[in-house]
C-alpha cells in the first residue's frame, strides 16, 4: 500500500506484517500525521474482562 507521508513524500506500508489492526493504524497516523498513539494495549487483559462480561467489546 503506497500512502504520502506527512511531508508529502510517497512511502510504501506493507499490511500484512501488523498482529492487528491497531497496531497497523498506530503506525499508519504515524506516517500520515506524525502523531504518536498510545501503543501500550493489553490485549490479554482486555480478552479476560470481555470474558468476565465487564466489556462489551474486546
Amino acid at each position: 500500500m503506497y500512502i504520502r507521508n506527512w511531508r508529502g513524500k510517497m512511502v510504501e506500508i506493507n499490511e500484512n506484517i501488523y498482529n492487528n489492526e491497531y497496531e497497523f493504524y498506530t503506525k499508519l497516523w504515524k506516517i500520515k500525521y506524525n502523531v504518536k498513539m498510545k501503543t501500550k494495549i493489553n490485549l490479554k487483559e482486555n480478552i479476560i474482562s470481555y470474558i468476565n462480561g465487564e466489556k462489551d467489546f474486546i
